[in-house]
């Protein structure tokens, strides 16, 4: 009767540590960050990654600013239709071929866009701020660009190519007479589908948040994208 028992029990805590095991996966530590991979979508977090719904209230607010950004121009805001492109977008991230979402240490550092039909909004740890759409473009059907006027008045190009229509990842590509970055971006709504990473120094912030591939010029000619 020990004996099986002895047996029944290795083998609970053998099922036990296996599903662990397939639930979070240790990454490799540098300096004191401590960083592991996890697919239980069921983890609040998986939501925090998607931008919130826009309600009439905070609505109000964005056009609110959007009105000051323009009272003194001459440009009307125009309305425009999208085809083919997802308004909702997360960052997605890449490391040894492999695609990652992100549960970083600080929030602070997380962001999002939302796309509507005359601006732009781009959500991170501080007060979320909107662009306004002057020209929108259809290149193809996994090719947009924009033409964005952000709120310090500045003016910047956004360029968005599809690199996974099935996915529905992308390459954002950001322009300025000063500023020029990539950054990997999912269709908000497809975020379960892929693993995350999960930055986690216990409770303390860590030193530095965890390291992707960096996205550029020659990681995009080399993928091909």
């Amino acid at each position: 009767m020990k004996v099986l028992l002895t047996i029944i029990g290795l083998t609970i805590f053998s099922l036990a540590f296996s599903q662990s095991k397939s639930e979070s996966t240790p990454l490799k530590k540098y300096n004191i960050v401590s960083a592991y991979v996890t697919n239980d979508t069921s983890r609040e977090e998986y939501n925090m990654l998607i931008p919130d719904e826009v309600d009439e209230q905070v609505d109000q607010k964005y056009f609110e600013t959007v009105d000051q950004m323009l009272e003194d121009t001459i440009i009307d805001l125009k309305h425009f239709t999208f085809q083919n492109l997802p308004l909702k977008w997360s960052p997605l991230y890449l490391l040894k071929t492999k695609y990652y979402v992100y549960n970083p240490s600080d929030w602070m550092y997380h962001f999002t866009y939302s796309i509507t039909d005359s601006i732009i909004i781009e959500s991170n740890g501080e007060v979320p701020s909107p662009m306004v759409i002057l020209d929108y473009k259809k290149i193809s059907d996994n090719e947009f660009s924009f033409s964005l006027l952000r709120p310090d008045e500045s003016l910047i190009n956004v360029k968005i190519k599809i690199i996974d229509p099935k996915n529905q990842i992308a390459i954002w590509e950001f322009l300025s007479d000063n500023f020029h970055e990539y950054m990997l971006m999912v269709n908000s709504l497809k975020v379960k589908n892929f693993p995350m990473v999960v930055c986690d120094c216990g409770e303390t912030k860590c030193s530095k948040e965890f390291e992707f591939e960096k996205i550029d010029d020659n990681l995009i000619k080399k993928n091909g994208w």
